[in-house]
């Protein structure tokens, strides 16, 4: 299951979530433009598994922004019985 972890307010609005797939967490970023969504899934290190209609410049941002958060998603996700209940 899905877990929110933020919503980027100065992106758009953009929400960020993430899931722990057995040790295997991946981020997904995902806003609204116009009547549809975009979204893009990375894992922790970095590598994007599907970009679904964001910029080049929109998933390096992205991007970045796991690889300097992965730490925190990583506890969150280990704490998930506690934190999600």
């Amino acid at each position: 299951m899905r877990k929110h972890y933020m919503t980027i307010c100065f992106r758009g609005n953009t929400e960020v979530t993430y899931i722990d797939r057995k040790g295997d967490i991946v981020v997904t970023f995902e806003k609204v433009a116009g009547e549809d969504f975009v979204s893009v899934d990375i894992k922790l290190d970095g590598v994007v598994v599907l970009n679904n209609g964001f910029s080049p410049a929109d998933v390096d941002y992205y991007t970045r922004f796991v690889l300097k958060n992965a730490n925190m998603i990583k506890l969150l996700a280990s704490r998930k019985d506690e934190l999600h209940a």
